[in-house]
């Protein structure tokens, strides 16, 4: 589930160029005036081969002749101006008084979702025929970065609790299913079993490695821990905290479960 966030900066600059004749003043077309441009970035998908953000460079020609945009180069960057991911984006001809749009799309690792915003830089060169000064353009756009909560669905987790008693313990077989409804995979931390009785005081405790849970697919986990005999009350609660992540970003998201279960005082 990815909700698409795009900016957009416009930029224009004005260079004219004039040429002194037989004293007379005469516009002659020896410098290029500045196409205004805009450049929109988008993030289009999240999946198991990195973050993809969709690049839109948007030009108009103000020129009484057609200009040719080349080595156009878009680089994301963070706030500390660290590179996150560079491209090259396919140029071409804009004609006289028109505008045309060049689209590209960038491909990064997922460390782009730990900064709070990319900034996108583009620069480039514009030229024209017979003229022989070509002119530098640079545009910039910034995006805000969701948060993994915002940019994925939360995978649903179920328990199940398994109660064995035995002096001077009991035992309990977790059994806990995480489903993932989104389009890539992700890892499960290591999943924290807490046991409570029926007044709320701690009885046990323990911990189930975590694994991958592939997209749109199921991971189960399964562990088993002890509990004192005397510590037993009807009922008991446990419950399942742990979180699933992208390799290299910092953030996760936490799912969690509590689970009631009875336990027969005849036993006891």
């Amino acid at each position: 589930m990815i909700r698409k966030i795009g900016t957009m900066v416009v930029l224009g600059v004005l260079i004219v160029g004039v040429a002194f004749t037989s004293g007379c003043v005469e516009t002659a077309p020896t410098l290029i005036e500045a196409p205004k441009t805009s450049l929109t970035i988008v993030l289009d998908e999240v999946n198991d081969q990195g973050v993809f953000f969709s690049i839109a460079l948007s030009v108009q020609n103000p020129n009484p002749f057609s200009i040719t945009l080349k080595d156009l180069r878009l680089v994301l960057h963070d706030d500390t101006g660290a590179e996150l991911g560079s491209m090259y984006m396919e140029g071409g001809d804009v004609p006289s008084q028109e505008a045309r749009e060049f689209d590209g799309k960038a491909q990064v690792g997922f460390g782009v979702l730990n900064a709070e915003r990319v900034i996108t830089s583009l620069s480039g060169v514009v030229g024209a025929a017979g003229i022989e000064k070509e002119l530098d353009i640079e545009t910039s756009a910034t995006i805000k970065i969701p948060s993994m909560s915002r940019l994925f669905a939360s995978p649903q987790i179920k328990s199940e609790v398994t109660l064995k008693i035995g002096v001077p313990t009991a035992t309990a077989d977790i059994k806990i299913t995480i489903t993932n409804p989104n389009d890539l995979s992700f890892g499960i931390g290591d999943t924290s079993i807490t046991m409570y009785d029926k007044y709320g005081a701690e009885i046990s405790s323990g911990i189930i490695p975590g694994k991958t849970i592939p997209a749109k697919g199921t991971a189960i986990l399964e562990g088993t821990i002890t509990i004192p005999y005397d510590k037993l009350t009807n009922p008991v609660k446990t419950k399942v905290e742990t979180s699933v992540g992208l390799s290299g970003v910092e953030e996760t998201i936490p799912i969690s479960t509590t689970i009631t279960t009875s336990v027969e005082l005849g036993l006891l």
